[in-house]
């Protein structure tokens, strides 16, 4: 369905096919002009790479990915990283004979999945405990970020398909959908292609 200009868009969170700028909210009108534009765009059909997305799948299901290293495994802290960081940084280490079964069974709380989860560390190495974890995240975010625009590409494969979008307060366009579109990452960029 196309947009017509004072119709609130179904695509649109805010009922509108312009995202305001909280302080410029009445500053902001659209055209016919405008629309007519965004009604070309949202007409433009796109497809899968179906060959490049076999290729990239089969990667991504190797243990030894060329195009993802290891980011297509996710990480998790163990207690033996945090071992290492104690013993690397002098910190003691007699934690490491904690009875994880037994802890659990007497704490309260909550349950503990790693022993060094049961400690109170000094400052120093919580700080690199917390930086480790962070690098985990972001490893981690990266492999969702990868999987998910897979798993939409696969669900469109062989498909035609459009891209909703949306106006900004400048007048740039930008489609709605998030992970698989021509203005997404490089993986994104790749996999998505003009219908003929």
């Amino acid at each position: 369905k196309p947009y017509l200009l004072g119709e609130a868009s179904i695509y649109s969170l805010s009922n509108n096919i312009i995202k305001h700028r909280y302080n410029l909210k009445d500053q902001s009108e659209g055209s016919d002009m405008l629309i007519h534009n965004i009604n070309t765009v949202n007409n433009v059909g796109y497809t899968i790479n179906s060959d490049l997305l076999d290729i990239i799948i089969n990667d991504w299901l190797s243990d030894k990915s060329i195009l993802f290293g290891d980011l297509n495994t996710l990480k998790v802290l163990t207690d033996e990283d945090v071992y290492k960081l104690c013993e690397k940084y002098n910190h003691n280490t007699d934690w490491i004979n904690i009875d994880l079964e037994k802890w659990n069974a007497e704490s309260l709380d909550r349950k503990i999945t790693f022993k060094y989860e049961s400690v109170e560390f000094d400052s120093k190495i919580k700080f690199f405990i917390n930086r480790e974890k962070n690098k985990l995240n972001s490893h981690n975010s990266k492999y969702w970020y990868f999987l998910n625009t897979l798993k939409f590409a696969w669900l469109y494969k062989n498909q035609t398909f459009y891209l909703p979008c949306t106006v900004d307060f400048r007048g740039r366009v930008y489609p709605i959908p998030n992970f698989l579109n021509h203005l997404a990452g490089d993986l994104a960029r790749a996999l998505v292609q003009f219908d003929t």
